[in-house]
């Protein structure tokens, strides 16, 4: 054999071995390898992660830019997830590797589901940061991603934010930026995964300045990957051969035959999600989990939330009838831990949902499970273990902040539980005496807030709520939340109030009979009456075409409401495929003004994308259709929406005013309201859920089949806070309208329900003269904000939109316009003023 053919021979047997794959991988230590068959296909019995749209603001291109996030299946911001931003191709986009080929959240869901890797976010952003005097939109990228969509993401979401729980891969031109970005960045990026980098990639001089001594020491991955195929071979291998020559670990994988495309980058993203969480990407030994924020112990507390669990049998199970979760399976020796409890000043009793075939014991001990014993709940049978009941006990009086301990004796089924002060409540609350506190009270203290009908002596003194000396709008909100059942007790129990002189008020009320303004816009007024006035936002906000719209926006209106862009087919186009770019728009103006919004609308029979309308559904496929749509709609906005429509105009305009016709209705039966309204309780307890309609202002036929159903559902437990008019009226309301439309209110206040005015507008025939028509209109908008300040249950008061140049009114209700307190040139129309006299008071 000559030496020329056994060179050769030995050349072709050292590529065979670097180009060995196998299809069998039982872990990471087995990687790089093909994958199985399957890998990237959608599979039956796997939990579904989603991908939502985000919008965020680049301080590299002064606009806005967008991104997808992928969010693992169960994803909850009481946990904490890496990060990888997964970089696309030139003339790509941030769908790539999602809806483009690359089935970046399949192949994870797989991963994730067969326990090979951990749940973690994964973040595919716009590679091309280009802008008005820009040369290089893909080179300014790492500006975008260092300075603003990392801190994006690590605001909005539970991320972790240190070096060793982000990563960085891509490929092609993105290949080359994870090279680029990744390397020149190593206090940010601690696992590098560039596949079938291209040209754009930098000189290993400039990727390695320092000859590699920072890449020696703070890598903890680096994997190359290309086909053989791909011209582009070439800019890989000379890093991958700069870092053999340097001694800087990583992983070079070639697939054989492989070309520039997904059948390349699909393999490579699988092999570099195992081998980075087999690195360390999404262990949580680096950063230690943050203490949790402390609990209030009068709030219901869901059994499953708890900090963490001792027991080999415990699992989280289904409760019957409530649509939530529960922990049983418990035994003898478990115990469940709750982190930061919060007791204030002093809690005496303890109370649980649980079900039990038999009986038993739950200990409650503070800070371990052989500490303080506070007390012990004797849980009686239910006599099966599908049957719910609460059960109490007295506990030693226990304050401040502690871990809670639930120590079991033996089997228990628990749905939540809540912690209360016995009767040591004393009046607090009851400010008319009838040793009720009910929304009666609320009212009496809104009309003492706004100096109507001030409260004197020991009334005056149980209106402070929280014992902090003075009476304001805090205490209106505390008291609010008493009377839905979202607290059990008041902060201010157990706290000696201060003395209230007979003769004079004790504390003085925060908002004087006439209210000191600060400015001049109906926001100033309204804000000063305890009112929220509002407005829904159209187009002209969200393409930043109308700089006086906004102008007027920011300085008349204190709520903000989208008219279209948060209704299900905009925000769940695709299924699971979310897009809250235009919530998130409008949410970042309301919040850097100082404005509250409002969230319309979860569930309606109209704007459904055709996957939901057309779709073959059974009823339970449809609740978890409904429920994954409202959990993480309102999960995404948590916190950041006072209002939530859960469901908008369900009742039929006729047939006996019954349900209307609707996909919900249709398959899933006449309790898809309870189950709406409940899902939404369980996404944000402290937003306030609104039932929405419209020709339900007044007393006839259809409200008070929408009143009648509302007070079922409170009498029936569903979680229902409020309801709204639309108030699409027509010009030339009488005084016997107007005065049945205060009725209305009032009856809603007392069954304890709010009342919010939410789509404003009063419509004018064209055919009418239009001047005379503008004081006629001026003095129905008058009337019913003097309604509203009338009636303690009503605070808000939302127009649907403020200009007429931009309404739907001509549109859909032929030889009408003019519905709005501005004209088409924003000029203030009567309207304007006379909802201004109407706050003055005049």
């Amino acid at each position: 054999m000559s030496k020329k053919v056994f060179s050769m021979l030995l050349i072709g047997l050292m590529l065979m071995t670097s180009l060995l794959v196998t299809t069998n991988i039982t872990s990471a230590a087995s990687l790089p390898s093909m994958p199985p068959s399957g890998y990237d296909q959608v599979r039956n019995g796997v939990s579904k992660g989603q991908v939502v749209n985000i919008s965020y603001f680049s301080t590299a291109t002064n606009s806005t830019r967008p991104a997808k996030v992928y969010l693992p299946p169960g994803y909850s911001k009481d946990k904490k997830y890496s990060v990888l931003y997964l970089l696309h191709g030139i003339g790509g986009s941030e769908g790539d590797w999602f809806e483009g080929g690359g089935r970046a959240n399949v192949i994870a869901d797989n991963l994730i589901a067969d326990g090979k890797i951990k749940p973690l976010i994964i973040v595919t952003p716009n590679t091309n940061a280009a802008g008005n005097g820009i040369a290089d939109g893909y080179e300014n990228f790492t500006k975008d991603l260092i300075n603003s969509l990392i801190p994006y993401i690590e605001s909005n979401y539970s991320v972790y934010t240190d070096r060793e729980h982000r990563a960085i891969a891509g490929l092609s031109m993105g290949g080359g930026q994870s090279f680029n970005i990744g390397l020149t960045n190593l206090d940010k990026f601690a696992y590098i995964g560039p596949i079938s980098s291209a040209p754009n990639t930098y000189a290993n001089n400039r990727l390695f300045p320092d000859g590699g001594k920072a890449a020696r020491e703070q890598l903890k991955l680096l994997f190359i990957a290309c086909g053989t195929n791909d011209n582009l071979i070439g800019f890989g291998q000379r890093v991958h051969e700069y870092c053999t020559s340097n001694n800087i670990n990583h992983t070079y994988w070639l697939i054989q035959g492989g070309g520039h495309d997904f059948n390349v980058w699909k393999p490579g993203l699988w092999n570099f999600l195992q081998m980075a969480d087999e690195a360390g990407l999404t262990g949580n030994d680096t950063t230690p989990t943050p203490t949790p924020s402390p609990r209030l112990a009068n709030t219901r507390i869901e059994a499953e939330s708890y900090s963490s669990v001792s027991s080999s049998t415990i699992e989280i199970i289904g409760v019957p009838n409530d649509s939530g979760s529960g922990v049983g399976y418990i035994n003898s020796g478990d115990y469940l831990v709750y982190k930061n409890i919060d007791f204030g000043s002093g809690a005496t009793s303890f109370k649980a949902m649980v079900a039990n075939a038999i009986t038993s014991d739950i200990e409650l001990r503070l800070n371990s499970p052989s500490g303080t014993l506070i007390g012990t709940l004797s849980v009686k049978s239910t006599e099966d273990w599908n049957t719910y009941e609460e059960q109490t006990c007295s506990i030693n009086k226990v304050t401040g902040v502690n871990d809670l301990y639930l120590v079991f004796t033996g089997p228990v089924n628990i749905d939540w539980f809540t912690f209360g002060a016995g009767s040591n409540s004393g009046d607090l609350g009851d400010l008319n005496g009838d040793g009720n506190i009910n929304s009666t009270d609320l009212q009496i203290l809104k009309r003492h807030l706004l100096g109507i009908t001030p409260l004197t002596g020991t009334k005056l003194s149980n209106a402070d709520v929280n014992r902090s000396g003075s009476v304001d709008s805090t205490d209106y909100t505390i008291l609010k939340r008493y009377i839905l059942h979202i607290i059990t007790v008041f902060p201010g129990q157990d706290v000696v109030p201060t003395p209230t002189p007979t003769s004079t008020a004790a504390i003085t009320p925060t908002i004087p009979p006439l209210p000191t303004v600060s400015g001049d816009s109906l926001r100033d007024y309204a804000e000063a009456r305890g009112i929220k006035i509002g407005t829904c936002v159209n187009y002209p906000f969200y393409n930043n075409s109308d700089q006086t719209y906004n102008n007027i926006l920011q300085k008349e209106f204190a709520m903000v409401v989208c008219e279209n862009e948060m209704k299900f087919d905009a925000l769940q186009p695709r299924q699971n495929s979310f897009d809250f770019r235009k919530g998130d728009q409008l949410l970042a103006f309301a919040e850097k003004n100082g404005m509250q919004m409002r969230g319309h609308t979860l569930v309606w029979h109209n704007q459904n994308p055709s996957w939901l309308t057309n779709g073959n559904w059974s009823r339970d496929s449809l609740l978890a259709v409904m429920k994954n749509h409202i959990t993480t709609v309102m999960t995404h906005y948590k916190g950041k929406i006072v209002e939530w429509d859960v469901a908008n105009e369900c009742i039929d305009d006729g047939n006996g005013n019954g349900l209307r016709s609707s996909v919900w209705k249709n398959v899933i039966g006449q309790d898809y309201l309870d189950y709406a309204f409940k899902y939404a309780r369980e996404a944000d307890p402290d937003a306030l859920l609104f039932y929405n309609d419209y020709n339900i202002e007044d007393l006839g036929p259809k409200s008070n089949a929408v009143f009648n159903m509302i007070k079922s559902m409170k009498e029936r437990g569903i979680p229902i806070d409020g309801v709204g008019f639309q108030c699409h009226f027509i010009n030339g309301m009488s005084p016997s309208y107007l005065a049945s439309i205060d009725q209305n209110i009032k009856r809603y206040a007392e069954i304890g329900v709010i009342v919010s005015l939410t789509e404003i507008d009063i419509r004018i025939p064209q055919s009418e003269n239009q001047t005379s028509a503008f004081q006629v209109q001026a003095n129905n908008y008058k009337e019913l904000m003097k309604i509203c300040l009338a009636n303690p249950n009503c605070n808000t008061f939302v127009l649907w939109g403020f200009t007429d140049k931009y309404t739907w009114i001509p549109g859909t209700f032929p030889g009408y316009d003019n519905p709005l307190i501005y004209d088409n040139n924003y000029k203030q129309k009567p309207a304007y003023n006379a909802l201004k006299e109407a706050l003055i008071g005049n």
